[in-house]
C-alpha cells in the first residue's frame, strides 16, 4: 500500500517504522529533518526493548500529487489545524489524524469532503541527536474512530492491511467529543466525570487501561437494543 506520513517525531517515527516493517511503500514528509533522514534513515532506539532499528522510507519536503491509500498526520493539535488546507487537498482514500487536543469542529469542517478518522497511538518518546528514543509496550496499539461513529468495515480492513505486522494492533472505537474548558483546549477529567459523560452519551460498559503513570485509555461500549 502507498502510505504518506506527516510528522516524524516520537509518535510518527514509530508509526512509520511499523508501516515500513509491514512492507508498505511509505513516504514521509519532513522539512527540518529532511537532510538528516535522507542521509541516515529513520533511526529508532527502542528503549525498553534495548534495540535500534533503521528504516528507509521515501523522504520529501512537501506532499506530492500521487495517490495514497492512507495518509497519517501525526502532530499536535495546533499543527494539525495549520495543515488542514494541505490535508484536505490530498489525493487519498483515507486520512487519519493522530494526536490529541484537536479542535474537531474545525477539522470536521475542513475535511468534510475527505474520508477521515481520529487516532491515538499508545507510545511515547523524544528525539535525541538525530535518533528517536521510543517508549512502547510489546504490542503498540492505535485506537481509531470517527467523530461519533465507529470506522466502517472497509476502513478497518484498510488499516489492518497497512499494519499487517506483529507487534501492532488496531482497535476501532466510536469516538465522541468531550467538552473543553472555555479558557483553553485542555481539560482534565477524573474517573467519575468521565463516567457521567459516558452515561450522558449513552455508553454503559466502560473499561480503563493504564498506558503510563499519567495516562489512561478509556474504552466504552453502547448496549445494543
Amino acid at each position: 500500500m502507498k502510505i504518506l506520513v506527516f510528522g516524524v517525531g516520537a509518535i510518527g517515527s514509530l508509526m512509520a517504522h511499523y508501516l515500513c516493517k509491514a512492507g508498505n511503500d511509505v513516504t514521509v514528509v519532513a522539512r527540518s529533518t529532511y537532510e538528516e533522514l535522507n542521509k541516515n534513515g529513520l533511526v529508532i532506539r527502542h528503549y525498553l526493548q534495548k534495540k535500534t532499528t533503521v528504516d528507509h522510507p521515501r523522504i520529501v519536503k512537501e506532499a506530492d500529487e500521487r495517490h495514497y491509500d492512507i495518509v497519517f498526520s501525526v502532530m499536535q493539535g495546533q499543527q494539525q489545524l495549520t495543515l488542514l488546507p494541505v490535508l484536505s487537498s490530498l489525493n487519498a482514500d483515507l486520512l487519519v489524524l493522530v494526536g490529541n487536543n484537536m479542535e474537531t469542529d474545525k477539522c470536521e469542517e475542513a475535511l468534510k469532503n475527505m474520508p477521515h478518522l481520529y487516532g491515538f497511538q499508545d507510545s511515547a518518546g523524544h528525539r535525541e541527536d538525530g535518533v528517536t528514543v521510543a517508549g512502547r509496550l510489546p504490542v503498540t496499539g492505535l485506537t481509531v474512530g470517527g467523530l461519533n461513529r465507529r470506522p466502517s468495515d472497509p476502513e478497518i480492513l484498510k488499516l489492518k492491511k497497512a499494519f499487517n505486522v506483529s507487534g501492532y494492533k488496531i482497535t476501532p472505537v466510536a469516538n465522541f467529543c468531550f467538552p473543553r474548558m472555555k479558557a483553553g483546549d485542555v481539560k482534565m477529567y477524573n474517573r467519575n466525570e468521565i463516567l457521567e459523560l459516558m452515561k450522558t452519551a449513552g455508553f454503559k460498559k466502560v473499561k480503563y487501561r493504564k498506558i503510563s503513570p499519567f495516562t489512561f485509555q478509556c474504552i466504552a461500549k453502547k448496549q445494543r437494543i
